[in-house]
């Protein structure tokens, strides 16, 4: 109530061209909001500065320099591909080389569909059994409720 009241009295006092308190609220938070985002960046840049000021004196006095190499470096697609025909042609325009690129991992990840064969279990005696009784008497869910049920279900159990 006390934040609520000092911001009502902070709008009367100089709306800043608000029409309303909720919009004033609003560009409060927003700008509490945006000097947390930079305090923390700012406690971020920070701690990562003194690490990698921490792995180059420890370089320096005799360390492992193993530290100070990035190991995972970002590979971008490729400027040149050779076109899959095998004919040996070089492509560079970008829109071609993309389209090469996904042809190529298209083919190589693609799967064919499974053959359909033939079941001779589901031929059986027991099985045209079964689908008979199912079909003859198919379970319906969601079961439908009646008042005799909803009475049973009262009657037993914690209410």
């Amino acid at each position: 109530m006390l934040l609520y009241n000092k911001a009502l009295h902070d709008f009367q006092r100089n709306p800043d061209g608000h029409v309303d308190l909720r919009s004033f609220l609003v560009k409060l938070c927003k700008n509490l909001y945006k000097d947390l985002y930079r305090e923390r960046m700012e406690v971020v840049t920070t701690c990562a500065r003194e690490a990698d000021k921490k792995k180059i004196a420890g370089a320096l006095i005799g360390g492992s320099m193993r530290k100070l190499v990035i190991a995972d470096e970002y590979i971008r697609l490729p400027n040149t591909v050779n076109l899959l025909d095998g004919s040996g042609e070089v492509i560079t325009e970008p829109d071609k080389v993309k389209q090469i690129t996904r042809d190529y991992f298209q083919g190589l990840y693609h799967h064919e569909d499974p053959p359909d064969l033939p079941k001779p279990w589901m031929q059986l005696p027991s099985v045209i059994q079964v689908k008979d009784r199912v079909a003859s008497d198919p379970f319906i869910w969601p079961r439908l409720a009646n008042v005799e049920d909803f009475r049973a279900m009262v009657r037993r159990g914690n209410h």
